[in-house]
């Protein structure tokens, strides 16, 4: 009989040793996702380049955004001009030069595309630094001019406004 009562208390030490080291590691899973929760949500759903941008703003940021492509000022066989490009007609109306410089780092290549062409019809005078600042955006986005479609890399696209702009 004292054999198995020390068996017993025994395994019950053990069965709570086990169910509170359970309950430790738990807490301490529990304590970091608490913490970690707060940082990964805000990350999430913060976009700091457009952030500081006004309402008016960001709506037209978010059209051409949604749409994700640079439309000349007058495209297709008719000529007309697009929702697309009135968007950026409003977009280089309403927004300065620091807005345009946020806008060189949207996650949205139509957005960085339209930014930069805003820039250079603004008289920018340091495009060649962003140039540099994107030798490496190779992002494709749609282009349309007249009634010719192509895909280049943004890069290209400044490359090309650049050399305009200049001539």
């Amino acid at each position: 009989m004292i054999l198995s009562l020390k068996v017993a208390r025994y395994s019950k030490t053990k069965v709570d040793e086990a169910g509170v080291l359970y309950l430790m590691k738990f807490n301490l899973t529990l304590v970091f996702i608490l913490l970690a929760l707060p940082t990964l949500l805000a990350s999430q759903f913060q976009n700091p380049p457009i952030d500081s941008l006004s309402k008016e703003l960001y709506e037209i940021v978010c059209k051409i955004a949604a749409e994700n492509a640079i439309h000349s000022e007058r495209i297709g066989y008719s000529g007309e001009t697009t929702k697309q490009y009135r968007n950026f007609e409003q977009l280089i109306s309403i927004a300065k030069i620091d807005d345009l410089l946020k806008l060189m780092n949207h996650p949205s290549p139509a957005v960085r595309g339209y930014a930069f062409l805003g820039l250079a019809e603004k008289k920018y005078i340091k495009l060649d630094e962003i140039l540099m600042d994107h030798t490496d955006d190779n992002e494709t986005v749609l282009i349309i001019r007249g009634c010719l479609i192509d895909e280049l890399p943004v890069i290209r696209f400044m490359r090309e406004t650049e050399s305009r702009v200049q001539n």
